[in-house]
């Protein structure tokens, strides 16, 4: 039955999110990344876990975050033991932000344009992952936040989950 084994995401990312704070706990918060990967093991073996992790700006697209999400977009494609990807956030409550307007306010014009294109090329490399891409969305997930989540190729979305695209209320097409 399909309705119980996607309650097992949240049991999974949950686990997970549990796991990577325990062990954070002793570093300092400068030397965490806003992306985790981690594969699982046992049962799980095959699933790998793709967490956002950057609580202080609500898991924002910044330059670090897209970095970060870059790399993982890299080890995820040349791991040929992955067979399925589920992308969470390790921030309860959020999913994502959409942008980072902070540091989108302190760009120029064409440093604009150079990390939209970087956003979507971002969002490009999830869609073309060889493997199923499930979003597990609980929380807000607005603008690029909710983009984000349209990469993967699967939503499971929490009943309390908030999901907006503010470009639609401008009239724009995503």
């Amino acid at each position: 039955m399909l309705i119980p084994r996607l309650f097992k995401f949240n049991s999974i990312t949950r686990n997970a999110t549990a796991r990577f704070l325990a062990t954070q706990a002793q570093q300092s918060n400068e030397n965490v990344s806003p992306v985790v990967y981690e594969k699982l093991l046992g049962t799980d073996r095959g699933i790998a876990l793709y967490g956002l992790n950057s609580p202080k700006d609500r898991n924002a697209l910044g330059f670090d975050m897209i970095e970060a999400m870059r790399e993982v977009n890299q080890l995820i494609r040349e791991d040929t033991k992955v067979s399925v990807v589920i992308l969470h956030s390790m921030v309860p409550g959020i999913f994502c932000a959409g942008a980072n307007l902070k540091e989108r306010f302190k760009m120029a014009d064409d440093e604009v344009a150079n990390f939209v294109k970087g956003l979507r090329g971002t969002f490009i490399e999830i869609e073309d992952l060889p493997m199923p891409t499930i979003a597990a969305i609980e929380g807000v997930a607005v603008g690029g936040g909710l983009e984000l989540a349209l990469a993967c190729d699967v939503r499971v979305v929490s009943e309390t989950a908030k999901l907006r695209l503010v470009k639609t209320c401008r009239g724009l097409i995503p």
